[in-house]
C-alpha cells in the first residue's frame, strides 16, 4: 500500500512539476527548434575580405565555393571575390581591405601588389598537402596561414585573430 501511495504521489509530483518546463527557454531543448550553430557564430572584429580565385589549381576552386562566402558574410565580414588580377586591383583600390585570401602559390606571386595596395591587408594564403609536403614552404613572410585541412571554424578563427591584431594595432596609431 505505501508502495502504491508513494507511486501515485511521485506520478502526481511530476505531471505538476512537467507543465512548467514550458517556461524560460525549455523549448529550445525541443527538437529543431534552437539556433543552428553555424549561424551562432559572429565576429567581434569584422572586416573586409578578398578571396582571390584566378589559380588553376584545386585550392582556388576551393576558395571559389560559394559556403566559404556564405560563411564570413554570416559572421559579419564583408566579402568579395577576385576572379582575376584585374578584379584584385580594383578591389584592393575601391575600399579598404583588410585580409586577402589565396592559394599559397598564388599568394607568392600577388604579394608585391598586395603589400603596395594603401590599406595594407593581410595576406592568408592558404596551403594544401602538397605545399607542406614539398618543404618550399615560406611561413614566416604571412602572419597566418590557412591549411585546406581547417574546418571552418579553424577559417574564422584564424581570421579573426588576424582581425583582432590589425584593430590592437590601428588603435596603437590612432593614439
Amino acid at each position: 500500500m505505501r508502495r502504491v501511495l508513494a507511486m501515485a504521489l511521485l506520478v502526481g509530483t511530476c505531471t505538476m512539476w512537467q507543465q512548467g518546463l514550458q517556461a524560460c527557454g525549455d523549448k529550445f531543448f525541443l527538437v529543431s527548434r534552437g539556433d543552428r550553430f553555424t549561424r551562432a557564430y559572429a565576429s567581434l572584429y569584422p572586416g573586409t575580405i578578398v578571396i582571390y580565385t584566378g589559380g588553376n589549381n584545386d585550392i582556388s576552386k576551393a576558395l571559389a565555393d560559394g559556403r566559404l562566402q556564405k560563411y564570413f558574410s554570416r559572421a559579419g565580414h564583408r566579402v568579395t571575390v577576385a576572379r582575376d588580377q584585374a578584379a584584385l586591383s580594383q578591389a584592393l583600390e575601391s575600399a579598404p581591405v583588410d585580409v586577402v585570401m589565396a592559394s599559397l602559390n598564388e599568394a607568392l606571386v600577388l604579394l608585391p601588389r598586395i603589400d603596395a595596395a594603401a590599406s595594407k591587408p593581410t595576406v592568408m594564403p592558404v596551403e594544401g598537402e602538397r605545399d607542406r609536403n614539398d618543404g618550399t614552404t615560406t611561413q614566416h613572410q604571412f602572419t597566418a596561414t590557412l591549411k585546406t585541412s581547417d574546418r571552418i571554424n579553424g577559417f574564422l578563427a584564424k581570421v579573426e585573430n588576424v582581425m583582432k591584431t590589425r584593430s590592437a594595432s590601428s588603435s596603437r596609431r590612432a593614439s
